[in-house]
């Protein structure tokens, strides 16, 4: 019987640091992109999926500083790291 409950103890140890290393590498994912971009945080909560544009390497700021829109650069390392994210 001690042997399973330290069993079950192990599992969920593994389980819990599966969530806390996915929940760090989405941190990082977000890190990178606002660190590479330039991106503020205002710019940052209103970002969505569809405002990357991997194709030219481009992220559409909808209503930046002076409610203007603009584009920032998409870095490879930064893209990489969401698409990891994202599957």
């Amino acid at each position: 019987m001690k042997n399973s409950s330290s069993f079950t103890v192990f599992l969920l140890g593994l389980r819990s640091l599966e969530i806390f290393l996915i929940e760090c590498h989405f941190s990082l994912s977000i890190f990178m992109l606002v660190y590479s971009a330039g991106l503020r945080v205002s710019e940052i909560v209103k970002l969505r999926v569809e405002d990357i544009d991997s194709n030219r390497n481009l992220i559409h700021i909808k209503g930046a500083k002076g409610k203007k829109d603009r584009y920032s650069i998409l870095y490879a390392v930064a893209f990489g790291k969401l698409k990891k994210y994202w599957k």
